[in-house]
């Protein structure tokens, strides 16, 4: 059975990649918790798989148009768009000055709780699952989006995972992957590969396993959530789903990444979002070093200069870093000289 599903979603996305015609499917993306750059990250996969003639429905927790497609329908949970102002509105230099970037990824788990909530009480979608005869084959689901098991269960829908950053250390246990903690950083972390001492090494390993079992607490939590919205009795435990998920699509690439180890059904994406839009006299690029932006500047060999603030960004940083694509710099420190002497770096000694 799992072979068989993993084969349906695999030749799913080959015929659209490939430009083969297939009868259309019932597709559904569902992202919870999320910003514009998850979005940017897998709509050019939405827009070939609604080109190839598929029926895709796609739900994102933003009022703000991040392209758009005649033939999908986005749905915007009301009740989701409020919490994700909410949840923005953190996304600021203080978080790193003041030394809160633990304090707010701490919170994951839980905000996903309230997006939950939020996405069943949201009357856009109260009314769309109202709809008679609605039927999805399969859902494409964020990370952290384990509320639309509900969804998967209700339609009894084949699943892909997409993760829009690095692989996620909450996730490997439940579908199979290795971390390589030994070896390269948690994505949360803030240390290079060349500074994984001992202590560093002991640090990665622990906190694989405090991330799933922040995870393992977090399913248990969601799990009467989706229950009570949904007026099921019978729901299996998050983990079944996880072990039955058919293809993980991770935005990942060895270049932008640490090279990994990954099983068959992981799929890395990266890159989707390059277009040959890119205006020609871009010598450089300030970023906080978001992964779509690094992406993008990668694709047109564009120099950076990465000024990490939370998340990934550290991460991200010191990989563009180590490969000579960026020049990483403190937002702790920071002064006008030392960026101008970055820019003037960049621009007459590009890498």
């Amino acid at each position: 059975m799992r072979a068989q599903k993993v084969c349906f979603c695999f030749s799913l996305l080959l015929s659209v990649f490939s430009g083969i015609s297939v009868s259309g499917s019932n597709i559904l993306f569902f992202h919870a918790v999320a910003t514009a750059s998850h979005k940017i990250a897998i709509w050019p996969l939405a827009e070939r798989l609604a080109d190839a003639g598929h029926n895709v429905t796609y739900i994102f927790p933003v009022n703000k148009k991040m392209g758009s497609h005649p033939k999908i329908e986005e749905l915007t949970p009301s009740k989701m768009v409020k919490l994700m102002s909410d949840f923005v509105s953190d996304f600021d230099i203080n978080i790193r000055l003041n030394d809160k970037v633990d304090e707010w990824t701490a919170t994951a788990f839980s905000r996903s709780i309230e997006f939950c909530e939020a996405f069943y009480d949201s009357p856009e979608i109260q009314e769309w699952l109202a709809r008679p005869g609605l039927d999805y084959d399969l859902m494409i689901l964020d990370t952290l989006s384990e509320c639309g098991y509900g969804l998967v269960y209700k339609f009894k829908a084949k699943h892909i995972t997409f993760v829009p950053v690095s692989m996620t250390p909450f996730l490997s246990d439940g579908i199979g992957i290795v971390p390589e903690s030994s070896s390269i950083p948690d994505v949360t972390q803030k240390f290079k590969p060349s500074e994984t001492s001992f202590m560093n090494r002991v640090r990665n390993t622990l906190m694989v396993l405090l991330w799933r079992y922040g995870y393992l607490d977090f399913s248990s939590n969601v799990l009467p959530v989706i229950e009570s919205k949904l007026n099921l009795t019978d729901f299996p435990p998050i983990e079944e789903f996880e072990r039955n998920t058919s293809l993980v699509l991770v935005n990942h690439h060895f270049i932008e990444d640490y090279p990994r180890s990954f099983p068959p059904m992981v799929v890395p994406i990266s890159g989707l979002l390059c277009n040959e839009n890119t205006h020609p006299k871009i010598k450089g690029f300030v970023t906080q070093g978001g992964r779509p932006s690094s992406q993008e500047a990668l694709c047109f060999a564009v120099p950076l200069i990465a000024i990490p603030i939370f998340g990934d960004q550290d991460y991200n940083a010191n990989r563009l870093e180590s490969i000579g694509a960026a020049i990483k710099l403190d937002i702790t420190n920071m002064s006008s000289t030392l960026l101008k002497d970055s820019i003037q770096e960049l621009i007459q000694n590009p890498q």
